[in-house]
């Protein structure tokens, strides 16, 4: 059966002044996931978000597409490609691939871990990143 998600979020104005927007970064993404065997799954992503850059206000889509991949009951992997539309305000659309693992501490709350690289012009960074997700509530 296919799952269907919604998130909302904003990211706040914290840390060190060198690398902190001053305002609410709020966006919203439209998740889907489709499960094609007991052990994979594929996921897409759509959403838009409002964003801050050196203080300059820009509209962002975006767009992923995902294989999930369990390997046992707690732990899955994943790999991913992502489509920023810009990249950032004034810049060219960008582009990045990740991957990374999934681990769930319980039913409701799962970590995550992942590394990707650019994979245009326009996204040559790499990056690292932790997460933690709670699930508020399930349907069905």
């Amino acid at each position: 059966c296919p799952g269907v998600a919604v998130n909302v979020s904003t990211l706040f104005p914290s840390g060190s002044n060198v690398y902190r927007e001053k305002v609410l970064q709020p966006s919203g993404l439209l998740i889907l996931s489709r499960d094609i065997t007991e052990k994979f799954s594929l996921g897409a992503n759509f959403g838009y978000g409002w964003l801050s850059n050196g203080g300059q206000r820009f509209s962002q889509w975006v767009a992923s597409v995902s294989g999930q991949f369990k390997l046992n009951p707690k732990t899955s992997a994943f790999v991913e490609y992502i489509g920023l539309l810009p990249g950032g305000p004034g810049n060219p659309n960008a582009s990045y691939f990740d991957t990374g693992i999934l681990y769930l501490l319980s039913d409701a709350i799962q970590l995550d871990a992942r590394i990707g690289k650019g994979t245009s012009g326009a996204s040559p960074d790499d990056f690292v990143g932790f997460g933690i997700s709670y699930r508020w509530k399930k349907i069905g």
